[in-house]
């Protein structure tokens, strides 16, 4: 189930509902039919439909109304593992999330549905990661269409895995037309699950602080890039992450990737950038401070074309300006 209806009915009772089939709502081992319900709190709303009859509002039911055993069931039925001999629960990888971190996710993530518009879908609320319903965020992608995803998790810094498919949809795509601080100051984002295309995006512009500070980002795949992407706050990145970006790269578009240091120096000893680079010869890699280091051994200099800083290569003869960098 990803996303449910949830509240306290006048008896204190836990009431959640799957949104599949007859809509069963459930609490601990018993079981009631919508018929037996009068309100439902939908989408986990923040408001109170009628404080009279003792129903509190979801916000506070997941904070603190709801008993840790009946909250265990709504986790892992919304997804999540609970390992009994650890006492944590797990999602996406994470093995150590606490109940109230459990707690938060579900309040700020159990309620996603794809759509056309993910602005700042997750910009809101502290969380480790996120749930997805049964497609995940690739939904509409899947589909061909597209989607912006304007500020979508900006400056959620305690985020550390983020899930973009749910069960067999690993090779659908996740197709954004606007990623501008999609994941802006999320430093602690290690991991993202899915494929992210970047096809409809033909300007640098739209790609503006994508992953700017994204310090502890190690993995990503980047499809159908056709623009020229930073990621120069990510030493972390993994080489395969490197090498997808560039052999996944729009043919025939001349762009750069740049990286940390850290991240370039691992990825350009990488057999399969090589690769990747020799398939894409027009993808030029390059670290933040302007080595280049597949190439012939010339140096190129900064220059700002059409608004957008780049590296052009330096005159035949010339020792270069205090800018350039050399090519190995």
């Amino acid at each position: 189930m990803g996303g449910a209806y949830i509240g306290l009915n006048q008896n204190g009772e836990l009431l959640i509902s799957d949104r599949s089939g007859d809509y069963t709502i459930a609490h601990a081992e018993t079981t009631y039919t919508k018929n037996e319900v009068d309100v439902l709190m939908d989408e986990m709303s923040l408001q109170v439909d009628d404080v009279q009859t003792g129903y509190v509002n979801a916000d506070e039911a997941i904070k603190a109304s709801i008993p840790s055993l009946a909250f265990r069931e709504l986790a892992v039925t919304m997804g999540a593992v609970w390992n009994a001999s650890t006492g944590f629960f797990e999602l996406n990888g994470l093995t150590d999330i606490t109940e109230a971190q459990m707690r938060s996710i579900i309040r700020y993530t159990g309620n996603y549905r794809p759509q056309t518009d993910m602005n700042s879908l997750l910009r809101t609320g502290t969380f480790r990661t996120n749930l997805c319903n049964s497609n995940g965020m690739v939904y509409t992608g899947s589909a061909g269409n597209t989607v912006s995803a304007y500020s979508m998790c900006d400056n959620r810094s305690a985020l550390e895995v983020l899930q973009l498919y749910n069960g067999n949809l690993e090779s659908y795509m996740l197709r954004v037309s606007n990623a501008q601080y999609m994941f802006n100051n999320c430093s602690s984002l290690k991991i993202i699950n899915g494929r992210i295309s970047l096809n409809p995006i033909t300007s640098t512009t739209m790609v503006d602080h994508m992953f700017y500070n994204c310090t502890a980002l190690e993995s990503v795949s980047i499809y159908s890039l056709g623009v020229s992407l930073s990621l120069s706050g990510s030493p972390n990145l993994t080489a395969a992450s490197v090498a997808t970006m560039v052999r996944q790269a729009q043919t025939g578009k001349e762009l750069t990737v740049t990286l940390h240091d850290t991240a370039y120096t691992r990825a350009v000893a990488d057999a399969d950038v090589k690769a990747a680079s020799q398939a894409r010869p027009l993808v030029t890699i390059l670290n933040a401070t302007g080595d280049k280091k597949m190439g012939d051994g010339e140096t190129y200099h900064k220059e700002t074309i059409g608004g957008v800083e780049t590296w052009v290569k330096d005159p035949v003869g010339s020792e270069g300006s205090e800018d350039s960098g050399t090519i190995n």
